[in-house]
């Protein structure tokens, strides 16, 4: 595995039937895109969470066609974030288009009360409905301009695409730079685990759980 897997000048795509659904480690090919996505402002407010300087952990954008697929429901820690030195982490949401429940907004858990700080289900596998009720989550609407933050713990999903506009979020996930800097070390271990889709086996079978 290269040791400049971060400075690739490409980023990691993903296809669903040919349709492009997400993109991963793509911040570092622009600088100036870097530069507005992790203002000063923005990690004012992250370290502010996390209670110390913060380093990015993962980047992504989220695609919502129209007629995509659901997302399950699942908590972000049960993609075995915890194998990278902490379980806290911060997630920044920040929509590039209208998310209401047409373009399939994302849906969390409101009620903290139930949602204790802990995996609630079994590592990469999704979250059982059988254990809550819908009327325990809430859909985040928001629209461009909006920024949200949630941690790793809180449970959440979203449902098929029901509109005919391209829904968009880019996703940015910290952790406090005191447990070190996994970025890296998480991008080779997905490249082996579940590569973007040029990046295939033709004699493997990938399968993305959460």
């Amino acid at each position: 595995m290269s040791k400049n897997i971060l400075n690739e000048k490409t980023s990691y795509e993903y296809y669903q039937n040919d349709v492009l659904i997400r993109i991963e480690n793509f911040i570092q090919l622009d600088k100036k895109l870097e530069s507005l996505l992790l203002n000063d402002k923005v990690m004012q407010k992250v370290e502010q969470f996390l209670g110390g300087k913060a380093s990015l952990f993962k980047d992504k954008v989220n695609f919502k066609s129209p007629g995509g697929t659901p997302d399950v429901l699942h908590q972000d820690i049960q993609a075995k974030w915890d194998n990278y030195g902490t379980s806290d982490f911060v997630t920044i949401g920040i929509p590039l288009d209208k998310c209401n429940i047409e373009t399939s907004c994302v849906y969390f858990f409101k009620n903290q009360s139930k949602n204790p700080r802990k995996i609630l289900g079994e590592y990469s596998e999704p979250l059982s409905w059988e254990d809550f009720n819908k009327e325990d989550f809430e859909p985040l609407i928001a629209s461009p301009g909006d920024v949200s933050f949630h941690d790793a713990f809180i449970p959440h999903y979203s449902e098929s695409q029901k509109s005919g506009n391209l829904r968009r979020i880019i996703w940015l996930t910290f952790n406090k730079s005191s447990c070190g800097n996994f970025r890296q070390k998480y991008y080779a271990d997905k490249l082996k685990s579940y590569p973007p889709n040029n990046r295939r086996h033709k004699d493997v079978e990938y399968k993305f759980k959460v």
